[in-house]
């Protein structure tokens, strides 16, 4: 009863500035049956996203240089109505203050879903699950 489709990968984009978070999102999603781009902060992000109109998921870093998660959350979300809109899974270590509160933020402006770093494999897949994909 997922949206995975046999015929058919979904693609989803991978924001970070840390390279070893993105390769380990990388792989959980790849081994979850997705065809993964790759960002390392909101600018890049936002033009590949901009390529590729048919991403089904956006997994996002919060804090980032070069536009953050925020601002790659506002412009999906503002930017694609009437549009088939994409899961968004916000992921955050904190900064200045606890994670939880720029998650909370992430969620309020259109993440479907939030994830305190460090977070494991199972809590991707379970995240993954919980938005209606299921591995292929």
């Amino acid at each position: 009863m997922g949206q995975a489709s046999s015929s058919r990968r979904h693609l989803a984009l991978v924001v970070d500035d840390d390279a070893l978070v993105q390769n380990f999102v990388r792989a959980v999603l790849e081994g979850q049956g997705f065809e993964v781009y790759v960002a390392d902060n909101g600018k890049t992000a936002a033009s590949i996203y901009e390529e590729h109109s048919d991403f089904s998921l956006i997994v996002t870093d919060i804090l980032m240089p070069d536009a953050d998660g925020i601002a790659l959350i506002l412009k999906i979300r503002c930017g694609t109505a009437g549009a088939a809109q994409p899961k968004i899974i916000a992921i955050s270590g904190g900064g200045f203050i606890e994670a939880e509160e720029y998650l909370e933020n992430a969620r309020g402006l259109g993440a479907d879903v939030t994830l305190a770093k460090p977070f494991s494999a199972l809590d991707l897949t379970k995240a993954l699950s919980r938005l209606g994909f299921e591995s292929t």
